[in-house]
């Protein structure tokens, strides 16, 4: 009988994005991506059947900065989803996953999660 390795293999890099601010290392230079993806399934009412279900991937998080405006911070990645929040240009955010154009940020101010198109945020020097 063999055993899938995702749930250890999630519960591994959840653990590790964790402490990685801890231990001083949450800021890499390397932009490769992690080998673990999830299938997920948002909430999003409104959706249309072809972008229900997206290929969430993981990625060794990295400070970014939205550009120049106020943009909506979204439930999934696509104009299709509900807006859950609003970003000014300047703030500060965290990229911990992408899904095609669009990025999961986490939002520093007050741990929010949600989706921006890619060209809306740039990394950090």
């Amino acid at each position: 009988m063999r055993h899938s390795t995702k749930p250890f293999a999630a519960l591994f890099l959840a653990v590790l994005a964790f402490a990685m601010p801890w231990w001083g290392c949450a800021s890499t230079k390397s932009g490769a991506k992690e080998q673990e993806t999830e299938t997920v399934q948002p909430s999003s009412k409104g959706a249309p059947v072809d972008t229900a279900i997206f290929e969430e991937t993981a990625v060794f998080t990295y400070p970014a900065v939205v550009v120049n405006r106020t943009i909506n911070l979204r439930k999934g990645p696509g104009t299709n989803y509900d807006i859950a929040g609003k970003l000014s240009g300047g703030q500060t955010v965290t990229v911990v996953a992408t899904s095609g154009e669009w990025v999961k940020v986490l939002v520093d101010r007050d741990n929010q999660m949600g989706w921006v198109h890619r060209s809306l945020v740039r990394r950090k020097k």
